[in-house]
């Protein structure tokens, strides 16, 4: 057999004939591959009980979902009609490695 450019193979490495792609080492695909006469068979577990879960156990501190704390905050405060100065400029800021990105539509609202 001449996997690597001899007659019946590709530039590639890997040959055409199906035969020698099965035995091949880049291509054995169990299931794939009728012409291999390998088969891989589980083994025997005795001890095999089913798929594995974690073991639930007590915790006696449970005390239900958890839940940020409510700490108070002596300094908060709620506006009730917030009242700010009229806008006089906005600046914005681009940092680019190109050349003439143009803002076509910018949006000012106040609802």
């Amino acid at each position: 057999m001449t996997p690597f450019h001899g007659p019946g193979s590709r530039m590639d490495g890997f040959p055409l004939n199906r035969r020698r792609r099965c035995l091949s080492w880049g291509h054995i695909r169990m299931g794939k591959c009728e012409n291999i006469a390998l088969q891989w068979r589980m083994k025997q577990n005795p001890s095999y009980k089913g798929k594995w879960h974690a073991p639930l156990i007590d915790n006696p501190s449970y005390k239900g979902i958890w839940k940020p704390q409510d700490i108070p905050n002596p300094e908060y405060f709620e506006l009730d009609k917030p009242d700010f100065d009229p806008i006089a400029a906005i600046g914005i800021e681009i940092w680019t490695m190109h050349d003439g990105i143009v803002y076509g539509n910018i949006l000012f609202a106040d609802d």
